[in-house]
């Protein structure tokens, strides 16, 4: 019987060791995610944005930490975790590791990827739930769920022309800024031919915060924008006329 059980022990570990690659994205190391203190890394800390409609493809790496804390006194020896769910991705948006059955090995680099087609614009602070495995006589034993409310987020933006290239056509962007801006900034225009031209400003959410149109004459005009009520973060700006719309984002700071 003892024999027997430990045989079986010895398989779990072992199946536990392995790494699968099931997800279409490699790990960092020690060197592109460096665990200087020693306490687990999760990189990069900071997800690029993502535009409502248009494919996210983007992965981090996470390595656990050496050892669990309990009450914040008590410091025991992780066996490793297990990836059970990552909270609050945007709708259109799923995620899967490289590792079998998600579970992370104290030491080793694992990679999540989060790839789909983000549906509605706002902004996602990540929550990553765990399940803890401590380290009892070289035996996992389940410790407990715990869900860690990182730094990490992902910005999805309604965009509805897509960032568009501002430097050709009929009338082009010149001297736009600053951008990020405080309180005000000022969007230039190039207009060849004396027309009416338009400026909308949205938030994260499409929703149409300012406009403004003018008739400008042709060669360098302004639109000169306060912006000090608004909240700190992104919106985006579109200029057009009858033809052609400039689309840009838009950094409000404090």
């Amino acid at each position: 019987m003892k024999k027997t059980l430990s045989i079986l022990i010895i398989a779990t570990i072992g199946l536990l060791s392995v790494n699968v690659s099931n997800a279409q994205c490699i790990p960092g190391d020690s060197i592109s995610c460096p665990d200087i203190e020693n306490n687990g890394e999760l990189c990069p800390d900071t997800l690029p944005g993502a535009i409502a409609g248009q494919l996210y493809h983007q992965d981090f790496t996470i390595l656990a930490p050496p050892e669990y804390t309990a009450d914040s006194i008590i410091f025991i020896p992780l066996h490793h975790i297990k990836l059970m769910d990552i909270e609050n991705l945007p709708a259109g948006i799923s995620w899967v590791s490289n590792a079998e059955d998600s579970i992370f090995m104290v030491g080793t680099y694992y990679c999540v990827l989060m790839e789909g087609t983000p549906t509605l614009a706002g902004h996602y602070p990540l929550k990553i739930k765990v399940g803890v495995y401590i380290n009892v006589g070289e035996i996992p034993v389940y410790a407990g769920e715990v869900t860690d409310s990182t730094s990490l987020f992902i910005d999805v933006i309604w965009d509805p022309d897509g960032i568009s290239n501002p430097e050709t056509g009929n009338f082009r962007l010149i001297n736009s800024g600053p951008n990020p801006f405080y309180a005000t900034t000022q969007i230039g225009l190039y207009v060849i031919h004396p027309e009416k031209i338009y400026l909308d400003i949205y938030n994260l959410l499409g929703i149409r915060l300012y406009h403004e149109e003018a008739f400008l004459d042709s060669g360098e005009n302004f639109f000169r924008f306060n912006g000090a009520s608004l909240s700190e973060g992104m919106y985006f700006y579109t200029v057009y006329n009858t033809r052609k719309k400039i689309t840009q984002t838009l950094i409000k700071t404090r």
